[in-house]
């Protein structure tokens, strides 16, 4: 079995704000990452695995917008949020 991971992440400087068309710039990176994994041929059932420091309320916020549930706390005192991936978003005027 090939495994393929993927991982993405926002500037800090652009972290908690809207991008020019008002949408979140997680959201946006979201979207995109979604698109390009669902695009790739045979696609296999695709977990979704986030590691957040517990305290990072915007974060774990994000992990429930886009259906990762918190499933224990790491070694490293971070929490593991995981998911299956959802269907795919729809990108607004493209």
């Amino acid at each position: 079995m090939v495994r393929h991971l993927a991982f993405a992440a926002i500037p800090i400087d652009y972290q908690g704000r809207s991008l020019t068309i008002g949408k979140r710039a997680s959201d946006t990176l979201w979207e995109v990452v979604v698109n390009d994994l669902l695009a790739r041929p045979g696609v296999a059932p695709i977990t979704i695995v986030a590691r957040v420091h517990p305290d990072n309320a915007r974060s774990l916020g994000f992990c429930s917008r886009i259906g990762l549930d918190p499933i224990e706390v790491d070694g490293h005192g971070l929490m593991i949020c995981a998911g299956p991936l959802p269907p795919p978003p729809t990108i607004e005027g493209i």
